[in-house]
């Protein structure tokens, strides 16, 4: 736990297909903090999804203290690693500067800012009922 990898050097993906009346494929609606997360190629040709650990994954798009919430996940037991990812591209394609994403690569929580109370947040994510 606690583990920071850094996936620097993004590159945008060839473009897809087009969406009727510019509806985003399924994979990148994380404005509700529901869906899957865009797929991105790294520099070195390996998809940001390789970058994800085993448990939960927190897209670090910029400078923000993630202590509290690496803590609050390590008390209830949930594995979080975090991954910087220092990209405009991919910062406009996950819409915050922070992004949870579940083992089943599903966003489980965004934000532009650390949360206020990351106890619950990790709650939440893991099944917990408040």
């Amino acid at each position: 736990m606690g583990d920071t990898r850094v996936a620097a050097g993004l590159r945008k993906g060839a473009p897809g297909p087009a969406q009727p009346h510019g509806r985003r494929p399924a994979q990148c609606r994380t404005g509700s903090g529901e869906g899957r997360p865009p797929s991105l190629r790294l520099s070195d040709g390996r998809a940001l999804f390789d970058h994800f650990h085993r448990g939960f994954t927190l897209l670090r798009f910029a400078d923000h203290d993630v202590t509290a919430l690496t803590e609050a996940a390590a008390v209830r037991d949930v594995p979080l690693g975090v991954v910087d990812v220092r990209d405009t591209h991919a910062r406009a394609l996950y819409e915050r500067d922070l992004v949870l994403v579940r083992p089943d690569q599903h966003v489980a929580w965004r934000g532009d800012t650390p949360p206020a109370d990351p106890h619950y947040v990790i709650g939440r994510v893991r099944g917990a009922h408040h």
